[in-house]
């Protein structure tokens, strides 16, 4: 039918989405976030190539590969760390 579907996975990106959720001094962010222009120049790159599935970033694509690798509760500490805020963190060490 010529119909595809593409699935994309950004990790965390740069936009005016963490100032309404009160989450702009997310550490996971200050370290890791991507442009948002350059996250969907990769997602419409890869449906215009037919992929069914777009990791933009390395990083982003390391980290996918290496949870399959990572205890759950051991990710999950994972994730509520990189998800507090940089000021909450500065505070507690």
């Amino acid at each position: 039918t010529g119909v595809t579907i593409t699935t994309v996975c950004p990790g965390p990106t740069h936009t005016h989405f963490q100032d309404a959720a009160h989450m702009d001094k997310s550490i996971l962010l200050y370290h890791a976030g991507m442009n948002a222009g350059i996250v969907a120049k990769q997602a419409v790159d890869g449906m215009l190539k037919g992929k069914r599935l777009v990791i933009p970033g390395i990083r982003n694509k390391t980290m996918t590969f290496l949870t399959r690798f990572v205890p759950r509760p051991l990710a999950t500490r994972m994730v509520k760390r990189v998800q507090e805020s940089r000021k909450a963190n500065k505070q507690v060490t």
